[in-house]
C-alpha cells in the first residue's frame, strides 16, 4: 500500500500499488467515495491497462515521456530547390528541428539543442502548396539526452489540374519522411524537475 499525506476531507490516503490515486483523484478526493467504487472498477478493467502506476506517479521524469507536440506548416515556393516545385528534403529537417525545439521548451524550459539524427527516411515527394503535418514525440529519456522520434505528413495537396487556388485535403495523410534523433538539454540549463 502507498501512503501520501491527508487529503482536504481528513480522511488518510490509502492506495494500492496498482495505481489508485488516479481512481481518488476523479472521485473528488475522497476516500470513502474512492473505497466504495473500487470494486466495481476492478470488475470492469485491468487496472494495469487503465490507471498510472505508483512509478509513474512517484518519478514525474517518467510521465513526461511520449510528451508529442505538432507543427502544420504550407510549403511556399521559395522552399522549391529543383525542378517541377520539388522541396528539399532538408526541409522536412527544419521542421523536425522547431518540432523538437518545442518539445524540449515543454519539458525542460529550454530550447536543448539537437545532437544527431539516427535515422532519416524520405518516403514521398513535397512540392509546393502542399500541407505538412511535421509531428514528435520524446520516446525515452537520460539525465539530459531526449530520444525523439518524428514523422512528416502531407495532408493537404495543390489542384493546379483543376485552377490555381484549388486544394483538396486528403482522405489518408501521406507520409513523406520519417526520423528519429536525440536532442540534449544541458543540467544547468533545465528549469523543470
Amino acid at each position: 500500500m502507498l501512503r501520501a499525506g491527508a487529503p482536504d476531507d481528513g480522511s488518510e490516503w490509502v492506495f494500492a500499488e496498482s495505481g489508485y490515486l488516479l481512481l481518488y483523484a476523479l472521485l473528488g478526493g475522497s476516500a470513502q467515495r474512492t473505497a466504495s467504487v473500487i470494486p466495481m472498477y476492478e470488475a470492469l478493467f485491468d487496472m494495469k491497462k487503465y490507471f498510472i502506476t505508483d512509478s509513474a506517479i512517484l518519478n514525474p521524469t517518467r510521465r513526461r515521456c511520449n510528451m508529442k507536440s505538432m507543427i502544420r506548416v504550407r510549403i511556399s515556393a521559395a522552399d522549391v530547390h529543383y525542378g517541377g516545385n520539388l522541396v528539399d528534403g532538408a526541409k522536412m529537417l527544419q521542421l523536425f528541428g522547431d518540432v523538437a525545439t518545442e518539445l524540449l521548451i515543454r519539458r525542460d524550459g529550454d530550447e536543448g539543442l539537437f545532437v544527431a539524427y539516427d535515422s532519416v527516411e524520405f518516403k514521398a515527394p513535397v512540392y509546393a502548396g502542399d500541407y505538412i503535418e511535421a509531428v514528435g514525440e520524446i520516446v525515452s529519456e537520460g539525465n539530459t539526452s531526449r530520444k525523439m522520434k518524428f514523422e512528416a505528413r502531407k495532408v493537404i495537396v495543390p489542384r493546379y489540374d483543376l485552377s490555381e487556388s484549388a486544394c483538396d485535403m486528403l482522405d489518408e495523410p501521406i507520409v513523406v519522411c520519417i526520423a528519429s534523433g536525440t536532442c540534449v538539454t544541458p543540467k544547468d540549463k533545465q528549469r523543470k524537475g
